[in-house]
């Protein structure tokens, strides 16, 4: 499997969320806020938007592992993870990998 820009994988995971049921959105809200857990259920909308704007490379991991889980077992994780580390060491940025 190719590895993924941090924008293609935010996409992705923005998209699932759009067509999660409700208990999948607790459980990926409660991944990306633990220290705020949800009285009122978040909406798909709102979590896509967070997903797609302000995650940093490393949430995007550590969400793909809940999203995907059957993807993070095969070594996608790794990937990823492999591609943040390059990343961050170089101190180089493209406009999609920014986070604006």
């Amino acid at each position: 499997m190719p590895a993924l820009s941090k924008f293609e994988a935010a996409e992705r995971l923005a998209q699932v969320v759009e067509k999660a049921n409700s208990s999948d959105l607790v459980e990926i809200y409660d991944e990306l806020f633990p220290e705020r857990p949800s009285s009122t259920p978040p909406t798909a909308s709102d979590i896509a938007e967070h997903i797609r704007s302000r995650l940093e490379a490393e949430e995007i991991v550590d969400l793909w592992n809940v999203v995907f889980p059957e993807i993070a077992t095969s070594g996608m994780t790794s990937r990823m993870t492999k591609f943040t580390t390059t990343r961050k060491s170089s101190g180089t940025q493209t406009q999609n990998d920014s986070g604006l």
